[in-house]
């Protein structure tokens, strides 16, 4: 199921998520976060 928001709200949270993972954060702590799934912060990674 698609996360709701417009896609600029989609696409801040996909930033934001890269930001952290960036800084060492686990995805787990990530999707926490930004409120998404594991599943969507892992495909992210690709």
């Amino acid at each position: 199921m698609r996360t709701k928001g417009t896609p600029a709200e989609l696409e801040a949270r996909r930033v934001r998520a890269a930001g952290l993972l960036g800084q060492g954060k686990g995805t787990g702590e990530v999707a926490w976060l930004v409120g998404v799934t594991t599943s969507c912060v892992s495909k992210w990674e690709t």
